[in-house]
Parts: C-alpha cells; structure tokens; sequence
C-alpha cells in the first residue's frame, strides 16, 4: 500500500472531553489506532460542548448529532398518530406506558433511532465511500445496523462491543426494583441479542474488553475464538502519589443514568451512613452525571458529597484514600477501577466490579463479595494508611504492565496485523497527522548581545494541554541548555508554547525548533522562528526626579527615540566591549509608562510606575547606614551551582561576599561564611525562609514583595516583579528579582558602592522534571542535581528559571558596571553562562588583594 491505511472510526461516543466511560475507550481506541493509520473519526449521537466538537475536527472528525425527541412526541407515537419517527430505546427509559411500541424496541435499529434512520445512513455511506477506508471500526454494539451495510461495500468490518450486553441486561431485568425497569431492561436485552446476531456474520474480527466476554461470545456462536481479539479498557497512568496526608475521601465515579451505577451508589449511600455510626470519618463523594432522585436520596446520608459530572476527574481521584466500588452488577472492564489505580489509590471491589482486571484480593486490590462488610474493609484501609498505599502501589503495577495506553498500543497493533492492514509498529508521524498538528501564529523576539530568543507559538492539534510538553531543540540536535518551553491553555486543542532560550554560539536563531510530545510522544517540530525582530534598544534605570523621571537606556544602533517623546536625551558615553551606546532621559512630570525604541528592530516599554517609583516608605533604617560601605571593593557572589568546588571556597574566606539561599548547608563542609546572605526566591522564602534567617552566616536579607512573616535578624528589601526588569539604585526603596537572586545581590551592593563583581559558581545550565501543562507556573519544576549542595531543594516542587527575566538583568547590570568604569566577571569553572566576560577564577583571586 502506497499510502498510509485508513480507518473510518465510528462511535456513539465523542473521543473528546475523556470524562465519561464510553468516552474514556472510545477516546483510547482512536488514538491508538491513529498511531498506526489515517483515522477518521464518526461521531453518531453523542453532543460533546461546542469547544471540545472544534478540537475533535482538528482530527478531521465528523459528527452526526442525536435527534431531539420531545416527551409530547412520545406521547403522540404511542398513540399511533404516525407524525413522528418511532422512538428508539433510549427516548423510552422512563417511560411508564409502552404499550404497542414495545414491540418495536426489540430490534437493532432500536438502539440507535436517535442517531440513525435510513436517509443518515445512506449519508453515511457516501461519507464512507468519500473517505475510501481500508477498515471501518464499529465502536459499540449499538451500532450494529451498520455492519452489513458497511460490508456490502467491500470495507472489512471489526466491532467493539463493550460488554456483552445482552446477558448484561438480562441481568439488569432480572435484579430490577421496579416493573419498569424490569420491562426497558428486558426490551434492551433482546434488542442487543437482535443486534449481536445481525453484527456477527459481517464482522472480520470482534475486540472484547475481557477474558470472560471472549468466552460469552465464543460460546454464544457470535464469533469463531481465533476472531476475537482481547482490547482492554485503559486509562493514562499518573506518577504513583499518595493521597493528602490524612486523607479520609472515599470516591465513585460514574453516571447514575446507568442502572448498575444507580444500584452501586445507592449502597454506597447506606455504607457511609454505616460508617457515620461507626463514628469513621469520611467523606463519600459521587462524581458524574447524576439524577434528581438520586440527589434527593442522597440528602439523608450526611457523609455523602455529590459532586457532579466535572471535566476532569483527576482532582477527586487524588484527594481520595480508597476507590469503593459497590456494584452487583454490570460486565466489562470497569474504567472507574482503572481511574483510581491510575493514581495508585487501593480498590474496594465486589468480584462482579472487579471483573475483566486480573487483580489479587489483598495485593493489588480488596475483594469483598459481602457487601455488608464494605464499612469494616473501609475502616481498615482508612486505619492502616500503609496498607493501603502498598495495595494502591501494587494496583497501579498491575495497571502499568496490562491496563495503560502502552499496552493498549501491543494490543491494537497486533489485531491490525492479523488483518494485514499494518506491518510494523506505531510511530509518532501516524500520530501527529491524525492530531492535525499545525502552527496557527508565532511572534519572536531576539536579543543579539545575549542571544536570547523569545519566541511565542500558538499551536494547534486535537489532544488536551495536559498531555502536551515540548522542548527547544536545534535542527537535528538534542533538547539544548537553557532553554525552556512552557504550555499554557488557549482553548480546547490550542495551546500557547511560550519558548525561552539563550542560544549557544554555534546556534543561530534560524536553526531553532520546538519539538512538541504529545503523551510522550513526538507528534510535531515546528518551523524555524519566521523573521525574529532583533531587540536593539532597553531601559536600564528608572528613577524619581523631583516631579519627572530619569531613565537610562542602552541603543545597539546608537541612537534611539523615547516615548513620551517629551524627554530631554543625552548621551552619556559607549561601551565598547558589549558595543552598545548608553543614553539618559529626563521626563518632565509623572507619566504612565516610559518606553526607548531604536530606528529598526524592537525596543523595549515598562508599564509598571506605579509599583517601582510609587510614594513607598524605606524598608529599614539599618539599610541606609550600609550605604556605600564597601565603595571600591569587590564583591564575590556565591553561585550554588555543582561546578563548586570547596577548596575554592575555603580560599574566599575573609573576602567581601555575598551568598544565596541554602548556602549555610555547606557550613559543614567550608570555612568561607558570607558577609551578606540574600533569599529573593519565594519558593526558598516559602519552604525554608526560617532556617535561612536562623542558620545563614553574615547580614541576612530576604527580598519579597511584602514583608514576609519571619522571626529572627534579616533586613526585608521590597521587592517588585516588574517586566523588563530594571535596576535599582536604592534596594531601601525597590528592587528587582530579575529572575535570580544574584541580580538582587548586584543592585545591594551596587547601594553599598559596589562597582566590581566576580560570579563564581554560576553553571548556568538547568536540569529538571516539568510538572503537567496548566498547574502552578511558580512550582511546576522538580529535580535536584543543579547545586553543589546535596538535596538542595528537599524534594519540593520549584519554580523554573525565567530566561528572558535573568538574560535582560544580567545585561542591564553589566552595562552599567562597566559604565562606571567597573566589571562583572563570570569566574565560574565552566558552565554555560556567557552574558558576562569570562575571567579565571585563581587569576581574578590574585587581582582581588
């Protein structure tokens, strides 16, 4: 075959939003078919939100939505007026009084009238001869009506079913607690048995979702043993966390319209009323769609929290302790099992809830046929949480090796052998065609002095933000240091990669790319930036001038217009060595921002007035009495990078220096103890800002945006995250972060006369785990291995380093360093830090007497 295979999909349940059970397969079977072939997914019946319908055409799907059927026009149907099509069974359940129509719901086409009726049919047909598949997969039983006519086009047929659902029914008839649901049930189970009849001379190959179906099926005569293949419900597994500590959430998940849900939450509501007069604490929660009556019969359970059909289940998911699963019946693999083991949360199960997933009672999971007896197994989870954390490991194991989308993925690619529709394995290029990846628009902006590029995709493919991540790469070339791609939520299928980097010299901006995963995937690499517009201008300083300001700048092009353009401009000399010239600018009158644009290429505007140079107090007395304490000095600043090495810092005892953050836990190890120690970092403030106060060595400062709630000796700098970001000449006032607590500790002792600065143990190269798409942007990094200090960051989540904030300030502080006739010199060993001049680290200890 010249071209790639194609398969129409068709399912009655959307691929899009994965929060329901026929939802959560439909979604894995389509994506795991799509890394083998061009599929085209046919939607028939379900009605996704109009934003997750855009995203589910980005894979050129199609949608043939549920017919209204109004209460009054069953009404007129059942009394023969023959104005309206005759409902199928779904427009039935709930209906008291069948009479006639009962008959007519007893056959395939049943099971499908809201989506189906002959004139769709044949639109569907032609859709399908358009598209021209190698196979069109049927996913659902209720789909049935489909299979001769699909076959009669010469197309192979395989079907999903995801129960067998008429033994599934019966069984629902036969346990009803009401005659009308012991009618619909039965209608339903001879609808199916109609429906499995008529499907199965037409189908190539039969995927079942468990062991005990294959064996229904086979025994039935439905399907001949070697055509059925074994396609088990998956879920995307998580990292195996535990829940909060003292957890006592226990949480269902499941649509109470479906009887065997319905039946399972009502005992449950009585199980946690069990457990209130045990006295167990607990909260019972019910997530998804849930009716009226049940609402109403949950009000008398004061443990229970209905929670509702959500987007993402997620949340409740890793909140809970224990996953209890009361159904008596139902068949198939159950998804809600497979959500909780996801998370590695331990399973409560009936044998009947747990069938179709090879758990071990004790060991992966806990079997208890006596329902009676779910309040004492509760209990004992809720008593013992080791227990239920090895139970939950041991489920999440189990779901690893035979219920993950990479087992699904052996498991789907074999049967597409069989049927001679594939030869080799999946690929990340099947993939990305079906998600119709594409780039919508970008800007990017690129900084010659320090090579950064900033660059901004608006990207587009059918799959979630949450399971997207991607990385900078240079054409060919592996991920590169310093460079950095977050994803942040447009719209359903859009994304926005914001992308940082400061390129290595043999990297031109024309040679970058992002490459885009997609569930740890390659699924795209974008372009080249198209025309990046150098930035050739930037403010350095903004400072009060009685009623008007003063700002100084820096022009690569040597001249440059500000804005207001009222200012009176000077030029206050050149740089030779970064090759830039310096202005000044002096505003009459307060104005709302303050910008400097050169004659070509991008400038720069600050925005933020009111929080650098508004009416502010000084935030310590003892501040001002440093002031130009150390003129003429230079000031060694302690980077905690790994290329540290201790007889280095051994050597800088007695030197004017200044550290950062958990430097004091290298006490142990040097005799070098700062003069000052700095914290800017509000992680480091959050998680550790007593013990800096109490164990660092010197004067201790902690830059934050208020004064944070410390005890102890520290002098508190406001400081003000403001873009770009400026340097302070009075820290007793403001300062900027700039991304790094160095820059902080520049503009202090810049206010201590400071004008000579050697960067030691700055590497400059980052390595971390990124969290999820979408979490917090100020703790999404985990990771250690950055610091020369062991453990450095105790195993708490980070907030990743801000290129474009750190590559901006370093090179407003150089320039004004060297303005004044001093330097900042990187004396590191090694690293990737190249904004500032390299110097040898024992030459410039020699120079420093």
């Amino acid at each position: 075959m010249s071209r790639p295979p194609r398969i129409a999909y068709l399912t009655p349940n959307a691929i899009y939003p994965i929060n329901r059970g026929g939802r959560i397969r439909a979604h894995h079977l389509w994506r795991a078919m799509s890394a083998f072939a061009d599929v085209t997914p046919i939607v028939i019946g379900d009605a996704p939100p109009p934003a997750w319908r855009g995203m589910i055409r980005l894979a050129s799907g199609r949608f043939y939505p549920r017919r209204r059927y109004r209460r009054e026009d069953f009404a007129r149907a059942l009394a023969s007026e023959g104005k309206i099509a005759t409902p199928g069974l779904w427009e039935a359940l709930g209906e008291d009084n069948l009479g006639s129509l009962a008959a007519q719901l007893t056959t395939p086409d049943a099971l499908m009238r809201h989506g189906l009726n002959p004139a769709r049919i044949e639109r569907l047909l032609a859709e399908l001869r358009r598209i021209r598949p190698d196979l069109v997969y049927l996913c659902d039983t209720t789909l049935a009506i489909l299979a001769p006519h699909v076959r009669a086009l010469g197309v192979p047929v395989v079907a999903g079913p995801h129960n067998y659902d008429s033994a599934l029914y019966a069984s629902m008839s036969a346990n009803a607690p009401n005659e009308r649901l012991r009618q619909w049930n039965a209608l339903a189970a001879q609808a199916f048995d109609a429906a499995e009849r008529l499907m199965a001379p037409h189908v190539t190959q039969l995927w079942v979702c468990s062991h005990e179906d294959a064996t229904r099926f086979a025994e039935a005569g439905l399907a001949a043993p070697e055509n059925i293949r074994l396609i088990p419900n998956v879920y995307d597994l998580g990292a195996p966390t535990p829940p909060p500590e003292g957890a006592r959430d226990l949480v269902f998940i499941g649509q109470a319209n479906y009887y065997p849900n319905e039946d399972a939450i009502r005992r449950l509501f009585e199980i946690s009323r069990e457990l209130d007069r045990k006295k167990v604490a607990h909260r019972m929660r019910i997530v998804g769609r849930i009716g009226d009556d049940v609402r109403r019969a949950a009000a008398s359970s004061p443990s229970v929290d209905i929670v509702g059909e959500v987007d993402s289940v997620l949340p409740y998911i890793e909140s809970a302790a224990v996953a209890p699963i009361a159904l008596t019946l139902g068949g198939g693999t159950r998804l809600k099992i497979l959500e909780a083991l996801s998370r590695a949360r331990p399973v409560l199960s009936t044998p009947i809830g747990i069938e179709g997933i090879e758990a071990e009672n004790g060991v992966s999971a806990v079997i208890e046929p006596d329902l009676a007896l779910f309040p004492e197994r509760i209990a004992e989870l809720l008593g013992d949480p080791d227990r239920a954390a090895r139970i939950g490991l041991a489920g999440w194991e189990l779901a690893r090796e035979r219920y993950s989308h990479e087992a699904l993925l052996e498991q789907v690619g074999a049967a597409l052998r069989d049927l001679g529709l594939v030869q080799g394995g999946p690929t990340a290029r099947a993939l990305a065609r079906n998600l119709g990846a594409k780039v919508v628009k970008e800007t990017a902006l690129y900084h010659p002095a320090t090579r950064l590029l900033d660059w901004r995709v608006e990207w587009s493919a059918a799959v979630d933000h949450t399971n997207i991540s991607a990385h900078f790469a240079a054409t060919g070339a592996e991920p590169m240091a310093n460079a950095f791609v977050q994803v942040k939520r447009r719209s359903p299928g859009r994304v926005l990669l914001e992308a940082t980097a400061i390129l290595p010299a043999h990297v031109e901006p024309s040679e970058a790319r992002i490459a885009v995963r997609a569930w740890g995937r390659d699924v795209d690499v974008t372009p080249p930036p198209a025309d990046p517009v150098e930035e050739k201008a930037g403010l350095l300083t903004l400072d009060k001038r009685g009623e008007g300001l003063e700002a100084q700048a820096w022009s690569l092009d040597g001249d440059a217009a500000f804005s207001p353009d009222d200012a009176e401009v000077e030029t206050l000399g050149r740089s030779d060595s970064a090759g830039v010239t310096l202005l000044r600018a002096r505003f009459p009158g307060a104005r709302a921002s303050v910008g400097v644009s050169p004659a070509e290429g991008a400038g720069q505007a600050f925005n933020f007035l009111a929080e650098w140079i508004g009416a502010q107090a000084p935030t310590s007395a003892r501040l001002r009495r440093l002031k130009d304490k150390h003129k003429g000095e230079t000031a060694w600043l302690i980077g905690n990078g790994p290329s540290v090495r201790i007889e280095d810092l051994d050597r800088l005892a007695g030197r004017l220096t200044f550290c950062f953050n958990r430097f004091h836990l290298a006490h142990d190890k040097t005799r070098l103890r700062a003069a000052y120690t700095l914290t800017g970092d509000k992680q480091m403030i959050e998680d550790f800002g007593q013990q800096i106060v109490d164990d660092s060595g010197g004067q201790v400062f902690v830059a934050h945006h208020s004064a944070p709630d410390l005890v102890g000796d520290y002098i508190w700098l406001r400081q003000a995250s403001v873009f770009p970001p400026l340097f302070s000449r009075d820290p007793g006032l403001v300062l900027s972060p700039g991304g790094s607590t160095p820059f902080v500790a520049m503009q202090l002792a810049w206010y201590m006369g400071v004008r000579k600065f050697n960067f030691y143990g700055a590497d400059f190269s980052f390595r971390f785990d990124p969290g999820p798409a979408g979490g917090d942007a100020f703790r999404c990094a985990r990771g250690e291995g950055n610091h020369f200090i062991a453990n450095y960051r105790a195993g708490k989540p980070w907030c990743p380093p801000s290129l474009r904030d750190i590559g901006k300030a370093f090179y407003a502080a150089r320039l004004l360093a060297e303005a004044e006739g001093g330097f900042i010199h990187n004396v590191t060993r090694g690293g990737a830090l190249e904004i500032f001049e390299r110097e040898d680290f024992d030459r410039a200890l020699e120079s420093d007497r």
